[in-house]
């Protein structure tokens, strides 16, 4: 089935910047769903507001993903749809071997369309709770190149601010790629906005202070790592009456100093 789409996309207000130009490859009518044995959609990944789905492009032959993303979902959660626009303009503008690679996009009144590549392999969450916790070298493998696509585009201007592993995808190859780019922006020493995943948020968003887009990264990153070999969360165990959140600003990691995991860590260093 091909892609029927009414109306171009538009960048409004802070958003009315320089997109790059799309190349007529991957202008979205020679991108087909592909569909099963049953001729139903194949359907690779679902989301709050949409779905993400099986697709060959006729010029080339390659398979990729087809994000559909529903205005009217967004709507009833009360959600804008700028973020999807501002996840547009700074996904299309960033190349890079770890970071999934948005090739076109397209709108008309009903959802986004959003042409990307294809990741077969899962994600590191998946991965993580298989091995339940990683070894240091194999963490180590994929950590690196993770903080390699993140210290990209910070030097390019942008923060991530939802770093976590169901936004870490693997290629044909295992190669971790970065995904998620809905809280994606400018770097700024004054964010306001609350933004990300709450077991990786940096405790300076979560006391709604202003903090430091690249800094609140680089806590996620460490709480990525802590994941990674441990399989557990940085804070965990909350209860009603101390809730993760509260753990998280207050900084409490005193629950795990007492597990197998961390016997040899020198608290004094």
């Amino acid at each position: 089935n091909n892609l029927s789409l009414i109306s171009p996309f538009i960048v409004e207000g802070e958003f009315n910047l320089q997109i790059p130009k799309i190349k007529e490859k991957y202008s979205l009518q020679n991108f087909h769903y592909l569909t099963d044995i049953n001729n139903n959609l194949i359907i690779i990944g679902k989301g709050g507001y949409g779905k993400l789905y099986l697709s060959k492009n006729v010029v080339d032959n390659k398979k990729y993903a087809i994000k559909n993303i529903s205005k009217k979902k967004m709507k009833e959660v009360g959600v804008d749809t700028s973020i999807i626009k501002r996840e547009i303009d700074v996904h299309i503008r960033i190349t890079h071997p770890h970071i999934i690679k948005l090739f076109s996009y397209l709108e008309d009144r009903y959802n986004f369309y959003l042409a990307m590549e294809y990741a077969p392999n899962g994600n590191l969450y998946k991965l993580i709770q298989q091995k339940n916790g990683m070894e240091e070298n194999e963490a180590f493998h994929y950590f690196i190149q993770v903080v390699s696509a993140i210290h990209f585009l910070h030097i390019n201007g942008y923060a991530h601010r939802d770093i976590k592993p169901e936004n870490i995808l693997f290629d044909a190859n295992y190669n971790p790629k970065i995904y998620g780019f809905y809280f994606s922006c400018m770097i700024a020493a004054n964010l306001q906005v609350l933004s990300g995943t709450l077991n990786y948020m940096a405790p300076e968003i979560l006391a709604h202070h202003h903090y430091d887009g690249i800094k609140a990264d680089i806590f996620s990153l460490g709480q990525l790592l802590f994941n990674l070999v441990t399989r557990l969360f940085g804070f965990n165990s909350a209860t009603e009456a101390d809730p993760l959140y509260k753990k998280i600003i207050e900084k409490n990691y005193d629950e795990y100093w007492g597990n197998p995991h961390f016997a040899n860590i020198n608290l004094s260093q």
